[in-house]
């Protein structure tokens, strides 16, 4: 059977964000509880709580509810209205279809004496509902009511129950004898049909009456049956795995089978995924194809100076660097990147010697343009637009040696005040601008012109 605790509290309190201090509303129907408990302690300040449709067989534990206004136990085993004589404020009370018993009747009004605010009472469904005169009764004993069952109570009808009062708890004292007598005639009657049941004679359930422990007996084999059921359904049913647990042990199973016996790293792919190295001066890079909709909590790397592993759910993809087991990485400085598009997995590996494989990689950078120059200059030979010296003495001749010859460069017509002559291997351009300016001021200077004197100014 269900017990009301604090989880539960907690969980039927979700409108109220889980709080139980301030909590003013609580619904707990259906729920099989046997017994009030930890209500009252843990949520001081209800207003509301619905209790019906349970198997409670007594009110109780409930001192603390100071402010309670509304309390329903309909549906339920009560035998006796008892345990509100500190809801000072309770208004409204529901005890419909319960088992409050005609002898009861009495005393359960004497302990509604204290609830002066209580308005409303709902007691239909009760073994004393039976008697005629039950409604009459308690607004005898409780004038402060307005309804009862649903039904107003008028001035009228408190000044008939009023003068009907004493004549109300004689009727109610000669039922209650009788009941008695019946019960106890019910009683004999009872072992008798045990003493024919053994014989084989009759049923049980034909004479067993309609009691609260029928009720809780009833209701228990309803909860063994319903638990049953759960039980199959979840047999049947994908077992819950714990994903974290299982990549936890998958990674320590790979971390102890790292390597052989004989100290070389184990290579293996279980998952058979896709994966490429790739170099350049400083580092490698290790590409993985992982598929995009796998979690990455599901995926564990581990960069060793010597290999690579990732672990996939349970699977181990171990490689070793390229390059032998001379060239290493530095694993503390590696870096491992995933791609939220594709789902590739990305690890930057360092390399250990990253000077020397510069200083090589700039001599042969190097190489390569000197390579690509002389292959340039070969084919501007094969063009005739460039002549190489044959024996570069000098600077000067060393760059006279890749001069481009003018002639091949212009298409038009030829430039009367260039000259190109060949001296020796090299090649020399000759200007006739600076001649035809040498020419000129040689002719102005053999013409006679006489000198201007003075005095041919003053005549």
């Amino acid at each position: 059977m269900v017990r009301v605790t604090a989880d539960l509290i907690r969980k039927k309190s979700e409108h109220n964000e889980g709080t139980m201090a301030d909590l003013e509303e609580i619904t707990l129907h259906q729920l099989e509880i046997e017994r009030i408990e930890n209500v009252g302690q843990l949520c001081r300040r209800l207003r509301i709580l619905y209790l019906q449709n349970n198997i409670i067989g007594r009110i109780e534990n409930l001192q603390h509810l100071k402010e309670l206004e509304y309390l329903n136990l309909a549906l339920n085993n009560i035998t006796m209205i008892e345990g509100l004589e500190s809801c000072e404020f309770l208004r409204k009370l529901d005890l419909t279809v319960n088992f409050i018993p005609l002898s009861n009747l009495e005393k359960s009004a004497q302990n509604l004496q204290h609830n002066k605010n209580l308005r409303e009472l709902y007691v239909v469904g009760n073994p004393f509902s039976d008697w005629d005169g039950h409604k009459d009764f308690l607004v005898s004993q409780l004038p402060w009511l307005e309804r009862l069952d649903g039904t107003s109570i008028t001035k009228s009808d408190r000044i008939k129950a009023s003068q009907r009062a004493q004549e109300l708890k004689d009727e109610l004292a000669r039922l209650v004898g009788e009941e008695l007598a019946k019960a106890a005639e019910a009683a004999e009657a009872g072992c008798k049909i045990a003493s024919l049941e053994d014989e084989g004679g009759t049923d049980e359930n034909e004479h067993a009456p309609y009691t609260p422990e029928l009720r809780t007996e009833m209701y228990r084999e309803m909860a063994e049956e319903k638990a049953e059921k759960e039980a199959r359904e979840k047999a049947r049913q994908p077992k819950e795995r714990d994903f974290d647990q299982e990549h936890q042990k998958a990674v320590e199973a790979a971390r102890a089978k790292q390597f052989f016996p004989d100290g070389r790293v184990r290579q293996c792919n279980e998952a058979g995924l896709d994966f490429s190295f790739e170099e350049d001066k400083a580092n490698f890079y290790l590409r993985v194809q992982i598929p995009r909709h796998v979690d990455t909590s599901l995926l564990d790397c581990q960069v060793y100076p010597r290999f690579v592993q990732v672990v996939f759910k349970d699977k181990t993809l171990r490689v070793a660097v390229p390059g032998g087991e001379d060239d290493e990485v530095l694993s503390s400085q590696s870096k491992c990147e995933r791609s939220r598009t594709t789902g590739e997995l990305k690890v930057t590996l360092p390399k250990e010697r990253q000077s020397e494989v510069l200083v090589l990689g700039e001599r042969d950078s190097n190489a390569m343009q000197v390579a690509e120059r002389e292959a340039r200059l070969k084919a501007a030979e094969s063009s005739g637009r460039v002549r190489r010296l044959t024996k570069p003495t000098s600077l000067a001749d060393q760059v006279l040696r890749e001069a481009v010859d003018l002639r091949t460069i212009y298409q038009g017509k030829e430039n009367p005040n260039l000259d190109v002559s060949h001296e020796g291997a090299g090649l020399k351009a000759i200007s006739h601008v600076n001649t035809a300016l040498e020419r000129q001021l040689a002719a102005e200077s053999s013409l006679a012109v006489p000198d201007l004197d003075d005095d041919d100014d003053e005549d």
